[in-house]
């Protein structure tokens, strides 16, 4: 039986939190939140506002991801093609090979005793509720692509920061540091890959419940000794 919180959750919520909080203390160091040294209890307290902070990162991402106007941002450069064995997924299409494409739509439409066709728009949640308790490894890929969305957010958000601070010290004529700069390469550089992690990740949680269905259907189908 799978627990509600896995620690790879935990850790996929976590670590973005963490990351967030090392940007608040490099940008902000005089917020008293820093004063409390290494005790336990000031590290306790500081996990608790990391997890805070990390699902707060988790909600603004699943939120920019859902809105026509912001989702550029975490689906820019998810290839798209319209070559054959493409089936329809939560969020973009699949790619399969042709036979593999083939065979999912075959069982799927004599399990279901329909047509089913790869265009499908409920094409998805047909492979998934039948073997929706039988991908535990699903959870892994579901969490790191979340981890991953999460830090390109993250990244792409530090990156803006960052130019409008540059922006500001030349309009005032005030001196910036130039690591700055470095700061600014390295957060463009970490949403690029993170970004690309996250579709990649969420491309191959959306293909493991067609694959699950299939050898599921097949396994089903077996003579029964």
């Amino acid at each position: 039986m799978n627990l509600p919180l896995q620690i790879y959750d935990f850790i996929a919520v976590l670590f973005p939190g963490v990351l967030l909080m090392a940007i608040v203390e490099q940008e902000a160091p005089w917020l008293p939140i820093w004063d409390n040294g290494l005790q336990v209890g000031a590290l306790a307290v500081m996990l608790v506002i990391g997890y805070i902070a990390g699902q707060l990162l988790a909600l603004m991402s699943r939120w920019i991801e859902s809105e026509p106007l912001t989702r550029w941002m975490l689906q820019f450069g998810r290839r798209k093609s319209r070559k054959k064995g493409q089936l329809e997924g939560r969020k973009t299409k699949m790619r399969f090979t042709n036979d593999m494409s083939e065979a999912i739509l075959e069982a799927l439409s004599d399990f279901y005793g329909r047509t089913v066709h790869p265009n499908d728009p409920e094409l998805f949640n047909l492979a998934f509720s039948p073997v929706s308790d039988k991908m535990t490894k699903r959870d892994v890929f579901l969490a790191l692509a979340n981890m991953m969305r999460s830090l390109a957010l993250l990244g792409l958000s530090y990156a803006i920061y960052l130019v409008l601070e540059l922006l500001v010290h030349a309009v005032i004529g005030a001196p910036f540091e130039y690591y700055s700069i470095h700061l600014l390469v390295l957060s463009l550089v970490g949403y690029y890959f993170f970004r690309k992690g996250y579709q990649e990740y969420d491309s191959i949680a959306d293909k493991i419940p067609f694959l699950a269905f299939l050898a599921w259907y097949r396994q089903q189908k077996m003579p029964k000794q």
